[in-house]
């Protein structure tokens, strides 16, 4: 029961016990005492403490303080520490809550107590196609693209991308070094990778011209000059299909004003150029682990310059069927302003053999998502009844994956707006995704891999926990990264009450596959793409938004607003 700390600011001066903030939220005075404050327990304050008080010891005590982390992170340590909780509460017999309103303590819910907990099952893996028949197909995206090469292969275009490469002038030759090796393959000692064929024979492209433009230092001023330069280059030669771009992988942290990545990007996307940027501590990985960088950077390029690597395929199903998917960024210019919740949208819909990303939004804010989300609706709706030809009487599936429980104001709003589609029979579905809810799941069997996910279920494992509630594992032991991650939660999805169509299991099963259908890497995703592809547009149109002068919103209306601008 210790007492609230709240975070107040950020730490510029301190003298006569008094404590100046650099930086402050609103409400908070600019002189604060000394003796009241105490240090965030973050990461930078810890090294910076570390660095202070042990000198060279401290890459040692990081280590000793990653051990215990692990030990108290790991599932069997969260199971010890809830299963105690629980012999005590249960120890305390009856508690009153209020006079004649008591409730007792039982076990912890296991699978061994059949009466009370639900059947899990495991999703099976989605069907990756790789041509209009559905005749190639692979069980694994990688396999597949090696064997039979993209979806779009025989009528992608350009099979020679004309490439920008904006790199800072210290670090061209290892740029180039690292290029010549996305470019044709990574092999060590005459065998071959998994990137063995590089990025123009796994795609079956021709060749790609890399045309590098030096920034004179790694900021935001000569990132901006450079890719300033390279815009007029282009308008007075051949246009560029995509530009390349070098950072640092600490530059995330910038504000946006100061990011040299971001305001490159935005002076490529300004001219409808898509952009990749690249960070330079990749260049000294092991050929093992570049092998597989190199892999999801070709994947993500080759989205980027229109071409389609696989799609899902979908079931032979009766309905017609569009995806809505509404993901979310909270956007601010430090952690001490106000944050802005910025809403973005993704469209998908069910083709001739598997699933298509149809339409992205712009991002908008919280308060007019209602209506962005109708438009986007009624405007892929519209376009999907030409391109696949539905005749009067069809049946016809909406359903929306949302980051937020869907109101019944905002339910009944989108009803309205598809009126206009009442020739056809209508069935909607709004799933609510969550990512926060009090649930943990443990399996006592599982042992993990690599020191990781001890106890942690194995993903695509799923179970229903009320009459239209679902949980879903979609992080399992092979897909944490570091042994602190500790037990991952897995999703829980509701089922708004007004939805006509019911079939929770249904719904399930498509998250998961959605969630293997991204192509920004050959990773599963710890969410669907409908919800992961509109977090990416609203996180990077939010950044960029703070811009000022060097961005315009109206950017995303040209061409460049409907392509995978933002894997």
């Amino acid at each position: 029961m210790l007492p609230y700390r709240r975070l107040v600011g950020r730490v510029g001066a301190i003298a006569d016990g008094k404590v100046r903030m650099s930086e402050r939220f609103q409400n908070v005075e600019e002189l604060l005492p000394l003796d009241e404050l105490y240090l965030e327990a973050s990461p930078e304050n810890l090294r910076h403490l570390l660095r202070h008080f042990t000198r060279n010891a401290s890459g040692r005590v990081l280590g000793k303080i990653d051990e215990i982390v692990f030990e108290n992170s790991r599932g069997r340590a969260r199971m010890e520490h809830i299963a105690r909780i629980s012999d005590w509460l249960r120890g305390l017999g009856e508690i009153e809550l209020q006079e004649g309103l008591s409730v007792g303590i039982g076990n912890l819910l296991s699978e061994k107590d059949t009466s009370n907990f639900p059947r899990f099952t495991e999703a099976t893996t989605p069907t990756y196609v790789f041509d209009a028949g559905t005749f190639k197909s692979e069980s694994r995206a990688a396999v597949g693209l090696s064997k039979f090469g993209p979806y779009s292969r025989h009528v992608f275009t350009p099979t020679r991308p004309n490439v920008c490469v904006i790199c800072d002038r210290t670090r061209r030759g290892q740029f180039e070094l690292f290029l010549r090796k996305f470019r044709d393959g990574l092999s060590v000692d005459g065998k071959s990778l998994p990137f063995g064929r590089g990025f123009l024979g796994i795609y079956g492209l021709q060749d790609i011209t890399l045309t590098f433009v030096e920034a004179d230092a790694f900021t935001a001023d000569a990132y901006h000059a450079a890719a300033s330069k390279a815009v007029r280059m282009a308008a007075e030669g051949a246009p560029w299909h995509l530009a390349l771009v070098q950072t640092e992988r600490d530059s995330r942290q910038l504000l946006p004003q100061r990011n040299p990545y971001l305001v490159a990007k935005a002076a490529f996307l300004s001219n409808q150029i898509p952009t990749q940027f690249v960070a330079f501590e990749t260049f000294s990985m092991a050929p093992a682990n570049l092998a597989y960088t190199l892999s999801n950077l070709a994947l993500a390029v080759y989205a980027k310059l229109g071409g389609i690597p696989w799609l899902i395929k979908s079931d032979k199903g009766i309905a017609h069927e569009v995806v809505i998917g509404l993901g979310s960024a909270a956007i601010g210019e430090s952690r001490f302003s106000r944050k802005e919740r910025i809403v973005g949208i993704t469209s998908v819909f069910r083709g001739d053999g598997g699933y298509l990303l149809s339409n992205l939004s712009n991002a908008v804010p919280m308060s007019k998502y209602g209506e962005a989300l109708t438009e986007s609706l009624q405007a892929t709706l519209q376009r999907v009844r030409s391109e696949m030809n539905w005749i009067k009487g069809d049946s016809v599936r909406v359903i929306v994956h949302a980051f937020k429980p869907m109101r019944n104001t905002e339910v009944e709003s989108v009803k309205a707006a598809l009126k206009e589609f009442s020739e056809f029979d209508l069935r909607f579905a709004f799933l609510h995704v969550k990512q926060d809810h009090p649930y943990l799941l443990f399996d006592d069997d599982s042992i993990g891999t690599k020191g990781r996910g001890e106890k942690t279920p194995i993903r695509g494992l799923f179970a229903e926990v009320g009459h239209s509630e679902t949980l879903l594992t979609l992080t399992g032991p092979q897909q944490l990264k570091r042994p602190t991650d500790g037990l991952p939660k897995p999703l829980l999805l509701s089922l708004h009450r007004d939805s006509t169509f019911m079939d929770i299991i249904y719904l399930t099963k498509q998250v998961y596959w959605f969630s293997n259908h991204s192509w920004r890497s050959f990773l599963p995703a710890a969410m669907p793409v409908t919800i992961y592809y509109s977090d990416l547009v609203a996180g990077l149109l939010g950044r960029l938004d703070r811009l000022g002068s060097r961005w315009s919103p109206s950017v995303m209306l040209g061409k460049i607003g409907t392509t995978r601008w933002f894997l």
